[in-house]
């Protein structure tokens, strides 16, 4: 496909939608996807890890020149607990707790929790994300670790004379988060009217183009 410089002129409207990574003929699975005013970057992981380059942020755009952004990846990553708990007067407390995928609210199962105390005891979640555990008071833990293969590890601490209930939301890794970084790409006219992107600097020969 023959590409043609825009120069000065101004591309009035927004990118919209999505824009690959091109070898000769072929597209990659690097891509950025336009959402309003803010983006999402995903790719094979550069450097071997688990998961996916990764980065979201915003962009802006100065004449043909587009910036983006990667300040909103942190921001992207939300792991959390829910918890419900009730006061015993019992000499012992229950600690249920079902781990939950972040993305689908879907259960974990087999995934490891690991309860902080004299001696770690460790249990698996069962298929349904389930797993419970019985202390005396006297023998509260004061962490609680959750991991699973291809999931960021989750921590959280506890307090004696409560029953515990917790969902625990893990989010997957990501692989290679793109963090405080500003990407420099050419805006470049088809002559089909649609557009590429022609990226800058240390990568100046990349072309970024709709798979669709």
């Amino acid at each position: 496909m023959a590409i043609l410089n825009l120069g000065s002129t101004m591309v009035a409207q927004d990118i919209k939608g999505k824009y690959c990574l091109q070898y000769g003929v072929e597209t990659t699975e690097n891509c950025i996807t336009f959402e309003g005013d803010y983006f999402i970057y995903e790719g094979p992981c550069s450097i071997g890890d688990l998961g996916s380059d990764f980065g979201v942020g915003h962009y802006t755009k100065d004449n043909n020149t587009l910036f983006l952004n990667f300040d909103l990846t942190n921001a992207s990553f939300g792991d959390y607990h829910n918890t419900e708990r009730s006061k015993t007067d019992k000499d012992f407390i229950t600690f249920n707790i079902k781990v939950l995928d972040l993305d689908s609210s879907q259960a974990i199962p087999y995934a490891n929790v690991i309860i902080d105390k004299k001696q770690e005891m460790t249990q698996s979640s069962n298929k349904d994300g389930f797993v419970s555990f019985t202390f005396k008071k006297s023998e509260i833990p004061k962490k609680v670790e959750i991991a699973f293969v291809g999931y960021k590890p989750y921590s959280f601490y506890l307090q004696s004379n409560y029953n515990y209930d917790v969902k625990v939301f893990m989010a997957k890794v990501k692989g290679c988060e793109i963090v405080d970084e500003v990407w420099e790409f050419k805006i470049l006219k088809n002559k089909d009217n649609s557009e590429s992107l022609k990226r800058l600097g240390k990568y100046k020969n990349q072309i970024w183009r709709s798979p669709y």
